[in-house]
């Protein structure tokens, strides 16, 4: 067993003792430190366990937030390297999958009442709402506003002429998520983005509801 040995104590005037003296130069093996813990390692061992420290974890909610503001800051950085149609497609894809995840997540979150992507009217904008009140849009938990999202308004002004082209949900214009984060429909779900001419699709799984980019037409 190891030991550990105090240097002499120094300084203890007429009062110190011999014994004061020896005691703090008799060795201290490792298993009365263990019995006898001083505050700090008492508060050192909450921390740390068998050399790993521990820390707070972030929570779900909070990763689903950090996947929105991804999709938000792709959408105003990709534009502003180029203003081309193809480069507005690719922003544009980005934040239509930041949506879609943060719905997928919420259904995880809230299996009684799972959460859904609805397409407008003429495709220019989109929202995301709860089963239980499938017209109004859920509140945006960066914006604090409708979970709206306007392609060439707010957030993603640089992706004006972008529009949701085509879809394919069973739910006619909503994509249903299951408390899994699966689809409510048993074949693949697609998007089609479009903007001067060129498209892009977006491919979601039914099982996992994972998503896939497909080329540029």
């Amino acid at each position: 067993m190891k030991e550990f040995r105090i240097g002499r104590l120094t300084g203890l005037g007429p009062a110190g003792s011999e014994r004061e003296s020896r005691r703090a130069n008799e060795p201290i093996s490792e298993l009365s430190m263990l019995a006898n813990p001083s505050p700090i390692s008492r508060s050192s061992a909450r921390r740390v366990r068998h050399g790993v420290a521990f820390c707070r974890a972030f929570t779900f909610a909070e990763v689903l937030v950090v996947i929105v503001v991804i999709g938000v800051v792709t959408a105003l950085i990709i534009p502003r390297l180029g203003t081309n149609n193809a480069t507005k497609l690719i922003a544009a894809a980005s934040v239509v999958m930041g949506d879609l995840g943060y719905a997928q997540g919420e259904s995880i979150s809230f299996p009684d009442d799972l959460r859904r992507f609805v397409v407008d009217p003429g495709g220019a904008s989109y929202y995301i709402a709860a089963a239980s009140a499938p017209t109004t849009p859920l509140t945006n938990p960066i914006t604090k506003r409708a979970y709206r999202t306007t392609f060439g308004t707010e957030n993603v002004t640089a992706l004006s002429g972008v529009t949701i082209s085509a879809y394919s949900f069973n739910g006619g214009a909503n994509l249903n998520f299951g408390m899994y984060g699966e689809l409510s429909q048993s074949s693949a779900a697609t998007i089609t983005l479009s903007c001067g001419g060129k498209t892009l699709t977006l491919t979601i799984n039914a099982t996992t509801g994972v998503v896939t980019v497909g080329a540029i037409q």
